[in-house]
């Protein structure tokens, strides 16, 4: 169940998954982001996309800003995989948005790595599969009928980039590489043999989502979240 927060604590014991809607007055948000962010903005051709990037960037500042009880601006820094960080306290986070969703998990000192996507249906799931999923989870999706397989793909989707991005390595590990089905199977982590968890999440009609965590096993509180 998705909350609404009003200044709650927010509680270092648990993950915390904010859902953002990616649709309102981003030019009013747009004074929230840095002047790189502003840059980025103005390069999307679309209206909608430059409408989704102000949102969802203002609001991962502001959730943020609510973990560290720090004042704007926060100062990201960027790993060598690209993962961004702040400098301040041990709030891990990451962000993702789809369509007009977007979705940003914050933990203590645990890493964490979330994804939503937008359920469509003129996607060559099978094919995409056979590329870049194991086989045994290609065989599962050959095996289901249209309507259960679209709904299959993209919880199997969502699960491996969460994995992905938890991880720091991004595209850069192979999706072949470990199994989300029917749970999260992986190597050994070359860096800390962590142990993970995963989550499935339920960010709306016609939407995807997956968290996992640097954890064994961890709660999640649902926030949405409103400026």
């Amino acid at each position: 169940m998705w909350l609404p927060c009003h200044g709650e604590p927010l509680s270092e014991a648990v993950v915390h998954v904010w859902r953002v809607d990616l649709r309102g007055d981003h030019a009013a948000l747009a004074q929230h982001l840095s002047p790189q962010e502003r840059e980025q903005a103005g390069r999307f051709v679309r209206p909608q996309d430059q409408e989704c990037y102000t949102i969802s960037h203002a609001a991962l500042r502001d959730i943020l800003g609510r973990h560290l009880q720090a004042p704007p601006p926060l100062e990201f820094r960027v790993g060598p995989q690209g993962k961004p960080s702040v400098g301040t306290g041990g709030w891990e986070f990451n962000l993702s948005h789809s369509g007009r969703c977007a979705l940003v998990a914050v933990s203590w000192q645990r890493t964490v790595g979330v994804d939503v996507e937008w359920i469509r249906h003129d996607v060559e799931i099978l094919s995409i599969a056979d590329r870049f999923f194991t086989a045994a989870e290609s065989a599962e999706l050959h095996r289901l009928s249209a309507l259960p397989r679209t709904q299959a793909f993209f919880r199997l989707w969502t699960r491996k980039e969460a994995y992905m991005k938890a991880t720091g390595l991004g595209m850069s590990l192979e999706p072949t590489s470990f199994e989300v089905w029917p749970a999260l199977r992986v190597p050994v982590d070359r860096a800390a043999a962590l142990r993970w968890s995963l989550s499935d999440l339920e960010p709306g009609e016609g939407y995807a989502g997956a968290l996992v965590a640097a954890a064994p096993a961890v709660p999640v509180q649902l926030w949405d979240w409103s400026p």
